[in-house]
């Protein structure tokens, strides 16, 4: 048996199959470093950015052990967008989306975290990574229509809209439209990372999806909106109606490949307008170095 597989690490990403045994060692150092710190750690990351972390937060200690844990999602960010660029990140959770795009890339992040606790965790990497205004952190959710709304708080994450204080361990958040939080940006790109409410969140977000300034989304698709009657076909048709389409991205070639419904390889689906535009930015964007692999 290949004692690798029982790691919570994916040995199957582009980064770990070149180098397994420096993927090991970086897991034991960290499984080691954390046992004997038990707050706050800072990470050197891409580049020069660098984010807090510490024991059980599993988004953030794949970056530590696989350099990009969504590789060819966070990959297409950081070859897609440039400085002067605006990037909206919806479910920020602690930031790693917007790290990539403000402190790597030094683009405009407008940054939505519901969550209060994870949220004071989003602004820390800001202020760590110095990304300072014109970006902005903001506590709150997105969805159809404003409002409050329940959601857990105890999920890491994957926390998630409610319709009731479940387990009375809930919390009660306020929801904006994407339209009204964003009205004055015309984003390049938008990531949305929401469990299953993309549905709504892209309901609230039709001006911003008609702006043809908007190149590209990044949307977590995995069936989880059956839980609120949705379902990824009808995201995948209403984003068709603004020009959107599916497509998967294969980094170290840059290359684009259209996709039949979303993409089957993982949780999130890249959606492209102006595919022409799209392949010039990725094709003339600067190389960037991870774990000695010029990206």
């Amino acid at each position: 048996m290949n004692s690798f597989k029982i790691l919570p690490i994916d040995f199957n990403h582009p980064l770990v199959t070149r180098a397994k045994l420096k993927t090991f060692i970086r897991f034991v150092k960290w499984q080691i470093k954390s046992r004997i710190f038990h707050s706050n750690l800072v990470h050197s990351w891409v580049a020069d950015s660098k984010f807090y972390v510490k024991k059980g937060e599993t988004g953030l200690t794949q970056n530590i052990y696989v350099g990009l844990h969504e590789f060819n999602d966070m990959c297409f960010l950081l070859h897609l967008l440039r400085k002067e660029d605006n990037f909206i990140d919806v479910g920020a959770n602690s930031g790693s989306y917007s790290i990539l795009a403000g402190s790597v890339i030094g683009a405009r992040v407008l940054a939505l975290e519901p969550i209060p606790s994870t949220y004071l965790r989003l602004v820390s990497n800001f202020e760590l990574n110095g990304i300072k205004s014109p970006s902005e952190a903001r506590n709150i959710g997105i969805g159809s229509s404003p409002g409050k709304i329940y959601m857990t708080s105890f999920l890491d994450t994957t926390n998630r809209i409610v319709f009731d204080n479940e387990s009375g361990q809930s919390i009660e958040v306020d929801i904006e439209t994407l339209d009204l939080v964003a009205s004055n940006i015309i984003p390049k790109l938008i990531k949305i990372d929401v469990e299953g409410w993309e549905s709504e969140v892209i309901r609230g977000g039709s001006d911003i999806l008609s702006n043809q300034g908007l190149l590209a989304l990044i949307i977590e698709l995995n069936e989880s909106g059956q839980r609120y009657g949705f379902s990824d076909s009808e995201i995948l048709e209403r984003l068709g109606r603004f020009g959107f389409y599916p497509y998967s991205y294969e980094p170290f070639e840059r290359t684009l490949k259209l996709l039949q419904g979303k993409n089957r390889n993982g949780g999130n689906t890249i959606f492209i307008r102006n595919l022409e535009e799209v392949n010039r930015r990725i094709q003339t964007s600067t190389r960037i170095e991870i774990f000695g692999n010029l990206i």
